[in-house]
Protein backbone atom coordinates (compact mmCIF):
# COMPACT_ATOMS: atom_id res chain seq x y z
CA UNK A 1 0.00 0.00 0.00
CA UNK A 2 1.17 3.48 -0.74
CA UNK A 3 0.36 6.91 0.33
CA UNK A 4 0.67 10.31 -1.13
CA UNK A 5 0.37 13.23 0.73
CA UNK A 6 0.06 16.50 -0.74
CA UNK A 7 0.53 19.95 1.54
CA UNK A 8 -0.03 23.75 0.67
CA UNK A 9 2.84 25.36 2.18
CA UNK A 10 1.11 28.70 2.42
CA UNK A 11 -1.51 27.52 4.48
CA UNK A 12 0.30 23.94 5.54
CA UNK A 13 -2.74 22.56 4.93
CA UNK A 14 -2.57 19.01 3.21
CA UNK A 15 -4.21 15.85 2.02
CA UNK A 16 -3.50 12.55 1.20
CA UNK A 17 -4.92 9.58 -0.42
CA UNK A 18 -3.72 5.58 -0.41
CA UNK A 19 -3.11 3.31 -3.35
CA UNK A 20 -2.92 -0.41 -2.99
CA UNK A 21 -0.57 -1.97 -5.59
CA UNK A 22 -0.46 -5.64 -6.21
CA UNK A 23 2.36 -8.41 -7.49
CA UNK A 24 2.71 -12.04 -8.17
CA UNK A 25 6.96 -12.88 -8.06
CA UNK A 26 7.16 -16.70 -7.18
CA UNK A 27 9.41 -18.60 -9.10
CA UNK A 28 8.73 -22.08 -10.44
CA UNK A 29 9.74 -25.38 -9.42
CA UNK A 30 12.67 -26.70 -11.34
CA UNK A 31 13.67 -30.58 -11.06
CA UNK A 32 15.90 -32.23 -13.92
CA UNK A 33 16.87 -36.16 -13.85
CA UNK A 34 18.95 -38.55 -16.13
CA UNK A 35 17.82 -42.02 -16.80
CA UNK A 36 21.46 -43.08 -16.07
CA UNK A 37 25.17 -42.20 -16.58
CA UNK A 38 26.83 -42.77 -20.36
CA UNK A 39 28.73 -45.99 -21.03
CA UNK A 40 29.72 -48.45 -23.42
CA UNK A 41 26.28 -49.98 -23.31
CA UNK A 42 24.39 -46.89 -23.59
CA UNK A 43 22.77 -45.72 -26.79
CA UNK A 44 20.57 -42.83 -25.39
CA UNK A 45 20.04 -41.08 -21.82
CA UNK A 46 16.24 -40.08 -21.10
CA UNK A 47 16.59 -36.18 -19.16
CA UNK A 48 13.40 -36.05 -16.73
CA UNK A 49 12.11 -32.77 -15.68
CA UNK A 50 8.92 -34.48 -14.27
CA UNK A 51 8.44 -33.07 -10.54
CA UNK A 52 9.21 -29.63 -12.21
CA UNK A 53 5.94 -26.76 -12.00
CA UNK A 54 3.02 -27.47 -14.78
CA UNK A 55 0.47 -25.54 -16.17
CA UNK A 56 -0.61 -23.73 -19.27
CA UNK A 57 1.97 -20.88 -18.24
CA UNK A 58 4.83 -22.73 -17.84
CA UNK A 59 7.33 -23.53 -20.48
CA UNK A 60 10.63 -25.73 -20.33
CA UNK A 61 13.65 -25.70 -22.53
CA UNK A 62 17.03 -27.64 -22.13
CA UNK A 63 20.25 -26.70 -22.75
CA UNK A 64 24.01 -27.88 -22.77
CA UNK A 65 27.32 -26.24 -23.29
CA UNK A 66 29.22 -30.14 -23.69
CA UNK A 67 26.61 -32.76 -24.68
CA UNK A 68 24.07 -33.76 -27.50
CA UNK A 69 20.52 -32.99 -27.50
CA UNK A 70 18.46 -35.20 -29.83
CA UNK A 71 14.91 -34.64 -29.02
CA UNK A 72 12.14 -31.53 -28.88
CA UNK A 73 14.60 -29.27 -25.92
CA UNK A 74 11.54 -27.68 -25.14
CA UNK A 75 9.93 -31.02 -23.77
CA UNK A 76 9.63 -32.07 -20.11
CA UNK A 77 11.18 -35.05 -21.20
CA UNK A 78 14.25 -34.76 -23.43
CA UNK A 79 16.84 -37.08 -24.96
CA UNK A 80 20.58 -36.87 -25.39
CA UNK A 81 23.26 -39.34 -26.58
CA UNK A 82 26.10 -38.30 -25.16
CA UNK A 83 27.68 -37.33 -21.34
CA UNK A 84 27.53 -33.28 -20.57
CA UNK A 85 26.40 -31.05 -18.43
CA UNK A 86 22.40 -30.67 -19.30
CA UNK A 87 20.56 -27.62 -17.63
CA UNK A 88 16.48 -27.47 -17.45
CA UNK A 89 15.01 -24.04 -17.58
CA UNK A 90 11.56 -23.34 -16.35
CA UNK A 91 9.58 -20.17 -16.73
CA UNK A 92 6.54 -18.82 -15.63
CA UNK A 93 4.86 -16.75 -18.39
CA UNK A 94 2.66 -15.13 -16.37
CA UNK A 95 5.03 -13.42 -13.80
CA UNK A 96 8.40 -14.12 -16.25
CA UNK A 97 10.25 -15.76 -12.92
CA UNK A 98 12.95 -18.16 -14.09
CA UNK A 99 14.15 -21.17 -12.35
CA UNK A 100 17.41 -23.21 -13.87
CA UNK A 101 18.30 -26.75 -12.62
CA UNK A 102 21.52 -29.07 -13.36
CA UNK A 103 21.82 -32.40 -14.20
CA UNK A 104 25.38 -33.54 -14.66
CA UNK A 105 25.80 -37.18 -16.92
CA UNK A 106 29.03 -38.59 -16.35
CA UNK A 107 31.23 -40.01 -18.95
CA UNK A 108 31.71 -44.08 -17.53
CA UNK A 109 33.40 -45.14 -20.69
CA UNK A 110 36.81 -46.96 -19.62
CA UNK A 111 37.91 -49.79 -21.51
CA UNK A 112 39.91 -52.39 -20.04
CA UNK A 113 43.64 -52.48 -20.71
CA UNK A 114 45.06 -56.23 -20.97
CA UNK A 115 48.90 -57.11 -21.28
CA UNK A 116 49.53 -60.76 -22.28
CA UNK A 117 52.14 -62.24 -20.59
CA UNK A 118 54.13 -64.41 -23.19
CA UNK A 119 54.95 -67.62 -21.50
CA UNK A 120 56.97 -69.01 -24.39
CA UNK A 121 56.58 -71.73 -26.99
CA UNK A 122 54.93 -75.04 -26.10
CA UNK A 123 58.12 -77.94 -25.92
CA UNK A 124 58.83 -81.42 -24.97
CA UNK A 125 59.52 -79.78 -21.68
CA UNK A 126 56.75 -77.90 -21.48
CA UNK A 127 53.58 -79.55 -22.90
CA UNK A 128 51.04 -77.41 -21.60
CA UNK A 129 51.89 -73.60 -20.71
CA UNK A 130 50.16 -71.05 -18.92
CA UNK A 131 49.06 -67.76 -20.32
CA UNK A 132 48.84 -64.82 -17.84
CA UNK A 133 47.69 -61.42 -18.25
CA UNK A 134 47.76 -58.13 -16.07
CA UNK A 135 44.60 -56.05 -16.75
CA UNK A 136 43.66 -52.46 -15.47
CA UNK A 137 40.13 -50.97 -15.88
CA UNK A 138 38.05 -54.32 -15.24
CA UNK A 139 35.84 -53.10 -12.37
CA UNK A 140 34.90 -55.30 -9.55
CA UNK A 141 33.49 -58.09 -11.14
CA UNK A 142 34.63 -58.80 -14.77
CA UNK A 143 34.15 -61.29 -16.92
CA UNK A 144 36.82 -63.35 -18.89
CA UNK A 145 36.84 -65.52 -22.10
CA UNK A 146 39.19 -67.02 -24.07
CA UNK A 147 38.75 -68.63 -27.18
CA UNK A 148 40.74 -69.81 -30.31
CA UNK A 149 40.22 -71.44 -33.81
CA UNK A 150 43.27 -73.50 -34.48
CA UNK A 151 45.07 -73.71 -30.90
CA UNK A 152 43.76 -75.95 -27.68
CA UNK A 153 42.48 -74.33 -24.17
CA UNK A 154 43.14 -77.11 -21.56
CA UNK A 155 41.46 -75.24 -18.50
CA UNK A 156 40.50 -71.38 -17.44
CA UNK A 157 38.53 -70.60 -20.52
CA UNK A 158 36.97 -68.25 -18.28
CA UNK A 159 39.91 -67.15 -16.35
CA UNK A 160 42.40 -64.53 -16.57
CA UNK A 161 44.64 -67.33 -17.12
CA UNK A 162 44.02 -69.83 -19.68
CA UNK A 163 46.75 -73.06 -19.80
CA UNK A 164 46.94 -74.57 -23.34
CA UNK A 165 48.64 -77.34 -24.69
CA UNK A 166 48.76 -76.16 -28.57
CA UNK A 167 50.15 -73.82 -30.75
CA UNK A 168 47.79 -71.17 -32.28
CA UNK A 169 46.44 -67.68 -31.69
CA UNK A 170 44.68 -66.88 -28.86
CA UNK A 171 41.91 -64.09 -27.78
CA UNK A 172 40.73 -63.25 -24.63
CA UNK A 173 37.90 -60.70 -23.75
CA UNK A 174 37.65 -58.76 -20.98
CA UNK A 175 34.44 -57.06 -19.92
CA UNK A 176 33.72 -54.47 -17.03
CA UNK A 177 30.42 -54.93 -15.75
CA UNK A 178 30.50 -51.75 -14.23
CA UNK A 179 30.24 -49.82 -17.21
CA UNK A 180 29.85 -52.79 -19.89
CA UNK A 181 33.11 -51.79 -21.63
CA UNK A 182 34.93 -54.77 -23.10
CA UNK A 183 38.48 -55.11 -25.07
CA UNK A 184 40.17 -57.93 -26.88
CA UNK A 185 44.13 -59.06 -26.78
CA UNK A 186 45.25 -62.16 -28.73
CA UNK A 187 48.68 -63.30 -28.67
CA UNK A 188 50.76 -66.26 -30.68
CA UNK A 189 51.73 -69.37 -29.06
CA UNK A 190 54.59 -71.66 -30.77
CA UNK A 191 55.82 -74.73 -30.46
CA UNK A 192 59.06 -76.22 -30.74
CA UNK A 193 58.81 -79.92 -30.29
CA UNK A 194 61.31 -80.90 -32.87
CA UNK A 195 63.13 -84.33 -31.80
CA UNK A 196 66.90 -84.27 -32.22
CA UNK A 197 67.79 -87.67 -34.33
CA UNK A 198 69.32 -90.44 -32.71
CA UNK A 199 71.37 -93.26 -34.42
CA UNK A 200 73.30 -96.18 -32.54
CA UNK A 201 75.14 -97.23 -35.57
CA UNK A 202 75.59 -100.80 -36.59
CA UNK A 203 75.51 -104.23 -35.28
CA UNK A 204 78.78 -105.31 -33.11
CA UNK A 205 81.07 -108.17 -32.44
CA UNK A 206 83.45 -108.75 -29.70
CA UNK A 207 85.67 -111.57 -30.24
CA UNK A 208 88.60 -113.50 -28.97
CA UNK A 209 91.40 -110.94 -31.01
CA UNK A 210 88.33 -107.72 -30.28
CA UNK A 211 87.30 -108.20 -26.42
CA UNK A 212 86.02 -104.47 -26.87
CA UNK A 213 84.14 -102.60 -29.10
CA UNK A 214 83.58 -98.81 -29.65
CA UNK A 215 80.00 -98.00 -30.84
CA UNK A 216 79.31 -95.73 -33.11
CA UNK A 217 76.69 -92.76 -32.78
CA UNK A 218 78.36 -90.96 -35.64
CA UNK A 219 74.77 -89.07 -37.63
CA UNK A 220 73.19 -88.20 -34.69
CA UNK A 221 72.16 -84.50 -34.01
CA UNK A 222 75.47 -82.49 -32.49
CA UNK A 223 75.86 -79.35 -31.23
CA UNK A 224 76.18 -77.90 -27.41
CA UNK A 225 72.94 -77.91 -26.89
CA UNK A 226 72.70 -81.82 -27.07
CA UNK A 227 73.29 -84.04 -24.41
CA UNK A 228 74.48 -87.39 -24.76
CA UNK A 229 73.75 -90.76 -22.46
CA UNK A 230 74.34 -94.53 -23.09
CA UNK A 231 72.59 -97.21 -21.26
CA UNK A 232 72.55 -100.91 -21.22
CA UNK A 233 70.92 -103.48 -19.03
CA UNK A 234 72.72 -106.48 -19.81
CA UNK A 235 76.08 -105.33 -21.37
CA UNK A 236 78.71 -103.44 -19.92
CA UNK A 237 79.93 -99.53 -20.74
CA UNK A 238 83.63 -99.68 -20.29
CA UNK A 239 84.40 -95.77 -20.69
CA UNK A 240 82.78 -92.50 -22.66
CA UNK A 241 79.19 -93.03 -21.57
CA UNK A 242 78.54 -89.29 -22.36
CA UNK A 243 79.83 -89.42 -25.70
CA UNK A 244 79.08 -90.94 -29.38
CA UNK A 245 81.69 -93.47 -29.39
CA UNK A 246 81.89 -95.30 -25.74
CA UNK A 247 83.78 -98.45 -25.25
CA UNK A 248 81.95 -102.06 -24.02
CA UNK A 249 83.06 -104.93 -23.63
CA UNK A 250 80.18 -107.55 -23.01
CA UNK A 251 77.28 -108.78 -25.70
CA UNK A 252 73.70 -107.22 -24.70
CA UNK A 253 71.60 -104.15 -26.21
CA UNK A 254 72.84 -100.02 -25.80
CA UNK A 255 70.70 -97.71 -25.76
CA UNK A 256 71.47 -94.02 -26.54
CA UNK A 257 69.63 -91.18 -25.50
CA UNK A 258 70.03 -87.65 -26.67
CA UNK A 259 68.26 -84.43 -25.41
CA UNK A 260 67.71 -81.22 -26.47
CA UNK A 261 68.82 -78.76 -23.69
CA UNK A 262 66.49 -76.21 -25.37
CA UNK A 263 63.08 -78.18 -25.89
CA UNK A 264 63.30 -80.62 -23.88
CA UNK A 265 62.86 -83.32 -26.10
CA UNK A 266 64.59 -86.76 -25.71
CA UNK A 267 64.87 -89.31 -29.02
CA UNK A 268 66.21 -92.98 -28.27
CA UNK A 269 68.14 -95.58 -30.75
CA UNK A 270 69.55 -99.08 -29.35
CA UNK A 271 72.02 -101.28 -31.19
CA UNK A 272 73.20 -104.70 -30.32
CA UNK A 273 76.43 -106.21 -29.53
CA UNK A 274 77.59 -110.08 -29.83
CA UNK A 275 80.39 -112.06 -29.33
CA UNK A 276 81.79 -114.87 -31.06
CA UNK A 277 84.34 -116.76 -28.65
CA UNK A 278 83.96 -120.17 -30.63
CA UNK A 279 86.95 -121.80 -29.54
CA UNK A 280 87.86 -124.15 -32.56
CA UNK A 281 88.95 -128.03 -31.71
CA UNK A 282 92.68 -129.21 -30.99
CA UNK A 283 93.37 -132.56 -31.39
CA UNK A 284 97.48 -133.57 -30.94
CA UNK A 285 96.28 -137.43 -31.80
CA UNK A 286 97.87 -140.62 -29.95
CA UNK A 287 101.22 -140.73 -28.12
CA UNK A 288 103.64 -142.07 -30.15
CA UNK A 289 106.94 -143.80 -29.63
CA UNK A 290 110.81 -143.11 -30.93
CA UNK A 291 113.09 -146.90 -30.60
CA UNK A 292 116.43 -147.84 -32.06
CA UNK A 293 114.25 -148.76 -35.42
CA UNK A 294 112.23 -145.57 -35.69
CA UNK A 295 114.08 -142.56 -34.92
CA UNK A 296 111.36 -139.91 -36.99
CA UNK A 297 107.72 -140.22 -36.45
CA UNK A 298 105.04 -138.15 -37.99
CA UNK A 299 102.41 -136.83 -35.41
CA UNK A 300 99.40 -136.62 -36.09
CA UNK A 301 96.91 -133.29 -35.08
CA UNK A 302 94.40 -134.05 -38.63
CA UNK A 303 91.15 -134.57 -35.74
CA UNK A 304 91.35 -130.75 -35.00
CA UNK A 305 89.17 -128.48 -36.97
CA UNK A 306 90.35 -127.90 -40.43
CA UNK A 307 89.64 -125.25 -43.46
CA UNK A 308 91.16 -121.88 -44.52
CA UNK A 309 89.84 -120.35 -41.29
CA UNK A 310 92.00 -121.97 -39.14
CA UNK A 311 96.27 -122.12 -38.81
CA UNK A 312 98.39 -124.56 -36.57
CA UNK A 313 101.25 -123.73 -34.90
CA UNK A 314 103.30 -127.11 -32.75
CA UNK A 315 105.60 -126.48 -30.03
CA UNK A 316 107.91 -128.00 -27.62
CA UNK A 317 110.12 -127.70 -24.82
CA UNK A 318 111.79 -130.55 -24.20
CA UNK A 319 111.82 -132.34 -27.83
CA UNK A 320 112.35 -131.62 -31.13
CA UNK A 321 110.63 -130.98 -34.29
CA UNK A 322 111.83 -131.51 -37.93
CA UNK A 323 110.05 -130.00 -39.97
CA UNK A 324 105.93 -129.51 -40.53
CA UNK A 325 105.26 -127.19 -37.22
CA UNK A 326 102.22 -125.44 -39.22
CA UNK A 327 100.87 -128.13 -40.81
CA UNK A 328 98.40 -130.75 -38.83
CA UNK A 329 101.38 -133.37 -39.52
CA UNK A 330 104.53 -132.43 -38.02
CA UNK A 331 107.84 -134.43 -37.92
CA UNK A 332 109.68 -134.96 -34.40
CA UNK A 333 113.04 -136.92 -33.81
CA UNK A 334 112.50 -136.85 -30.20
CA UNK A 335 110.57 -137.54 -26.80
CA UNK A 336 109.44 -135.11 -25.31
CA UNK A 337 105.73 -133.19 -25.03
CA UNK A 338 104.32 -131.71 -27.86
CA UNK A 339 101.30 -129.00 -28.54
CA UNK A 340 99.47 -127.82 -30.91
CA UNK A 341 97.82 -124.60 -31.35
CA UNK A 342 94.21 -124.28 -33.25
CA UNK A 343 93.58 -120.39 -34.26
CA UNK A 344 90.41 -119.18 -36.12
CA UNK A 345 91.25 -116.52 -38.38
CA UNK A 346 87.70 -115.43 -38.30
CA UNK A 347 87.46 -114.35 -34.10
CA UNK A 348 91.20 -115.16 -32.62
CA UNK A 349 90.26 -117.88 -30.48
CA UNK A 350 92.70 -120.30 -29.98
CA UNK A 351 92.81 -123.89 -28.40
CA UNK A 352 95.51 -126.07 -27.76
CA UNK A 353 96.33 -130.00 -27.57
CA UNK A 354 99.39 -131.62 -25.90
CA UNK A 355 100.55 -135.26 -26.96
CA UNK A 356 103.81 -137.58 -25.23
CA UNK A 357 106.03 -138.92 -27.63
CA UNK A 358 108.42 -141.64 -25.96
CA UNK A 359 112.00 -142.69 -26.46
CA UNK A 360 112.64 -146.57 -25.78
Amino acid sequence: VYTLTVTDNSSLCAASVDVSVFGDATAPIAVATASDNWDCASTTILLDGNGSSTGANIAYQWSTSNGNIITDPFAVVATADTSGLYILSVLNNSNNCLTTVTVDVLNLVNYPSITINDPGPINCSNPEVDITTTITNEGTNPSYNWTTINGNIVTGASNSTVTVDAAGTYDITVINSFNSCESTESIDITENSVYPTALAGPTGELTCTDPTYTLDGTGTSTGTNYLYQWTTANGNIVSDATTLTPLVDASGTYLLSITDLINGCIATDSVEVTVDANTPNADAGPGMVIDCSVSSITLDGSSSSSGTDFTYLWTTVDGNIVSGETTTTPVVDAGGTYSIEVTSTVNGCAFTSNVNVLTD
